[in-house]
């Protein structure tokens, strides 16, 4: 694990990780090619409780649609 000055994530291929050591916790999670954001989930490890938390995206249904009449018909 990274020291408490580490400042950004790290990792190999898609795969990055973070230690946050004022609070304790590790962070993984799975990127796109070229991006550092998370694509579907982060999982986090809370070193003092030994918890395992996962945060997915939440997906939203679509909006419906909006239908208007037009006038004279």
């Amino acid at each position: 694990m990274p020291n408490s000055t580490f400042l950004g994530p790290s990792g190999a291929g898609n795969h990055r990780y973070y230690w946050d050591a004022r609070r304790q916790l590790r962070y993984e999670w799975e990127t796109r090619s070229g991006s550092e954001a998370p694509d579907d989930s982060v999982t986090v490890h809370d070193d003092g409780t030994g918890t395992v938390y996962t945060y997915r995206q939440l997906s939203l249904p679509a909006a419906p649609r909006q239908w208007r009449r037009i006038p004279g018909k």
